[in-house]
């Protein structure tokens, strides 16, 4: 087993961890709350680690690239999150039919 393995791995892990802060949070604010803290840090351990000496490298899965993207998907996940349950609008709506249409392809 190679040791990208392992970041390859942890990469879906991250993205189950912000479900189950999903499902055992019920409040959007408990959810924002923590998905924000939990996503800056992965950002910045990204950051660091590629600082410290292991370069950003989506080819071998390197750590601080997993870590990185995980940041950014999580903050890009808060702000959808935001924008289209905690404060929904007119435009909120238009810019969700794209993942409505593709639910339904996906389910037909």
């Amino acid at each position: 087993m190679q040791v990208s393995t392992i970041s390859a791995i942890s990469s879906p892990l991250f993205g189950l961890l912000f479900g189950l802060i999903m499902v055992n949070n019920k409040s959007s604010g408990a959810r924002l709350l923590r998905w924000v803290p939990i996503s800056l840090l992965l950002a910045g351990a990204g950051i660091g680690v590629h600082f410290a000496g292991f370069p950003l490298n989506k080819n071998l899965y390197s750590s601080s690239y997993v870590l990185l993207m995980a940041g950014f998907a999580g903050g890009l996940f808060s702000f959808v999150y935001l924008l289209l349950d905690v404060w929904p609008t007119a435009a909120g709506k238009w810019l969700s039919l794209p993942f409505v249409a593709y639910v339904l392809c996906v389910v037909c």
